[in-house]
């Protein structure tokens, strides 16, 4: 037979439950220390967060021209080499290693910077491309997301002039041969107006949208908002410091008394 002193022990070690009401009490009595625990958490973020360095974001968008074309456009584009393929709000579009180096030359960096610091994204409208650049100034952001903006603009409507102008020299040509020939001289001449049409309409061309604005505040580090979250966090790591050292005090002689 187990002695009293057994069975008080025993009942001791029993696993309980804390109402509400005494979870309550528990946290009340150690405010003080939950709440030092929460400040400690939260300068410790702010400390971090302060200390590493700020980087800031400027975003431009661009704007890619596509408008609807009819049977005998489509079938010149079709008919000939293409001439500007249809991106889809594809952001990489917008990422072209020759523009890249041209605008590294006017931000006088590298290549290889300027791609580092470049993001591309889908833009606000179903044809745009936002160009965002991070950088340790918010000047440089600014003049790295313009820099290569501008630099695509001009860089895809030139291209798209010189495919335009290879169709029409090349329907020109075919023209020029098919004298004779009423049927496919007909044919030649449709799809020669079709590829004017296209010139005319800028298919493809690119534009800016919004030029990207010196931004005023650092994108990272968010200081105060990783302050609020490491509060939050050490308010809530101190709560159940309290309560997991309350626990057995508060079973301990309640269990014993039963």
């Amino acid at each position: 037979m187990q002695s009293p002193a057994g069975r008080r022990q025993s009942m001791r070690t029993e696993p309980r439950e804390l109402s509400l009401s005494q979870v309550g009490a528990i946290l009340r009595r150690r405010l003080p220390l939950v709440l030092l625990c929460g400040l400690v958490v939260a300068a410790s973020a702010f400390a971090f967060s302060h200390g590493d360095s700020k980087q800031y974001r400027a975003a431009a968008e661009l704007h890619f021209s596509h408008s609807p074309l009819n049977a005998r456009q489509w079938q010149a584009l079709r008919s000939t080499a293409p001439i500007p393929r249809r991106f889809d709000s594809d952001p990489e579009i917008a990422t072209v290693p020759a523009v890249f180096e041209r605008t590294a030359k006017t931000v006088e960096s590298s290549a290889a910077e300027v791609e580092s610091a470049l993001d591309f994204a889908e833009g606000s409208g179903a044809e745009d491309v936002r160009v965002s650049a991070v950088a340790l100034s918010p000047r440089r952001a600014a003049e790295l997301a313009n820099g290569y903006v501008k630099a695509l603009v001009t860089y895809q409507n030139r291209s798209n002039r010189r495919e335009v102008a290879r169709v029409r020299s090349q329907l020109q040509g075919r023209l020029a041969r098919a004298q004779g020939d009423a049927k496919l001289t007909a044919l030649l001449k449709d799809r020669l107006e079709g590829a004017e049409a296209l010139a005319r309409r800028h298919y493809g061309d690119a534009r800016a949208v919004d030029l990207a604005a010196v931004p005023a505040a650092p994108d990272s580090p968010k200081t105060w908002q990783n302050a609020g979250t490491g509060l939050l966090i050490g308010l809530l790591l101190g709560a159940a410091l309290v309560l997991l050292l309350a626990l057995p005090v508060r079973l301990g002689p309640k269990a014993a008394t039963t």
